[in-house]
């Protein structure tokens, strides 16, 4: 084709370079994703002295400032490890870090975000000197994976079994549940109040009132299916134990 024609096509059709930054939004080339598009609740775990602790994060962008509100807690009995996540740090390459302080030691988390994931590592110092180290993973929970109505059973060492139903619900950072436990013999109502409702990562957590005794589940969320185990508390003793499992009611 004659050189004056190729100049003419361009002229009329624009260049290629030019077609492919209106296709992609104006701009010269593909956009691809914010790796510090972090904001929002983050849920997972963390290893350390041969423990399992769950990690709940909730990370906030104040235009070039990031802050870090958050949570450890014991993977076993729940117990509060710390609530003060401190020095959080995002890099333009999706690095992140940040500090807690954990039984008289210093904690420091570094790791990378890939898309829904960050992990990383972390090393527990006091006065300087190294006390251990870890790992560290967290993930965009998936509410809907959680919400919704449950129903299914449970036993209990010696004293029979029952049925559990569930409706799970999310308001932000909120989880609530409304349900009762129903005497699998009689059909009575044992408990018609769901109390300290809680989910961290895939652990599911909740307490109930029967007769005199305060019931603790705990539990692990699969595909469709939440089990676990439950203990009774009276006058600050256990008094028993049993294991539970429910189902999505569709």
């Amino acid at each position: 084709m004659p050189a004056a024609l190729i100049l003419f096509a361009l002229a009329v059709l624009g260049s290629p370079v030019g077609l492919i930054g209106e296709i992609a939004g104006g701009q010269g080339t593909v956009a691809t994703p914010d790796k510090t598009d972090l904001a929002g609740i983050w849920e997972g775990s963390l290893t350390r002295n041969g423990k399992t602790e769950t990690l709940e994060l909730t990370l906030a962008r104040e235009g070039s400032a990031w802050k870090a509100s958050g949570r450890m807690t014991d993977a076993e009995s729940g117990k509060l490890v710390t609530d003060k996540i401190n020095d959080l740090k995002v890099g333009d390459d999706g690095a992140v870090s940040f500090a807690c302080q954990v039984e008289g030691t210093d904690v420091k988390f570094t790791g990378n975000s890939t898309p829904g994931k960050i992990s990383g590592k972390l090393i527990a110092t006091a006065n300087g000197a190294w006390k251990t180290d870890g790992q560290w993973t967290v993930e965009r929970p998936a509410p809907s994976e959680t919400t919704g109505k449950w129903a299914g059973t449970l036993t209990t060492t010696g004293k029979g079994g029952g049925k559990i139903e569930l409706s799970v619900t999310r308001e932000g950072e909120a989880w609530k549940a409304v349900g009762r436990l129903v005497d699998a013999d009689s059909g009575d109502v044992k408990s018609d109040k769901i109390e300290n409702f809680s989910v961290i990562g895939r652990q599911v957590r909740f307490t109930c009132k029967v007769d005199r005794a305060e019931v603790h589940f705990t539990g692990k969320r699969g595909d469709a299916k939440i089990e676990g185990t439950l203990k009774a508390f009276a006058d600050g003793e256990e008094r028993g134990g049993g294991e539970w499992s429910i189902e999505k009611v569709k």
